[in-house]
């Protein structure tokens, strides 16, 4: 299974707040600049909880991203989580089946996240499957 690295900067915007007893539930939009193996941007939606206490939160995203991977120039979305255990962060991602377009279409795949001292860096697991029995749209063939 081939497989992407590399780096993504991503500049986040909030909308205001909503208190709910000690957490707070926190949504805004953010859009990444990928770099490395995979060359391109993308936009997230994401729902954030922090705790009262430091060093604990949580979020989930939807993420659609437009570029390049080894290559295949396309589109997919993908879902992402995110935790911080008393300051132990875990984050991955999956792209969501069937959502490749153009030289993405069929993609597969799973992301594995690490934040680098403040350097987002990324490992994507990745494959094409198939074409779906049911998808009307021819498969690019090669790159």
């Amino acid at each position: 299974m081939p497989q992407a690295t590399g780096t993504y900067t991503f500049e986040k915007k909030s909308i205001p707040q909503v208190d709910l007893i000690t957490v707070r539930v926190i949504q805004g939009d953010v859009n990444k600049v990928w770099k490395g193996d995979i060359e391109g941007k993308s936009s997230v939606l994401t729902v954030e909880t922090v705790t009262q206490l430091p060093g604990s939160a949580g979020y989930v995203a939807v993420e659609v991203f437009d570029g390049t991977i080894d290559g295949h120039k396309g589109s997919f979305a993908c879902l992402q989580r995110g935790i911080v255990n008393r300051d132990v962060e875990t984050i991955d991602a999956v792209i969501v089946p069937d959502s490749g377009l153009d030289g993405l279409q069929n993609i597969t795949g799973t992301f594995r996240i690490t934040n680098d001292e403040g350097t987002m860096r990324y490992v994507l697991d990745y494959d094409f499957m198939e074409p779906h029995p049911d998808a009307d749209v021819p498969v690019e063939e090669g790159k």
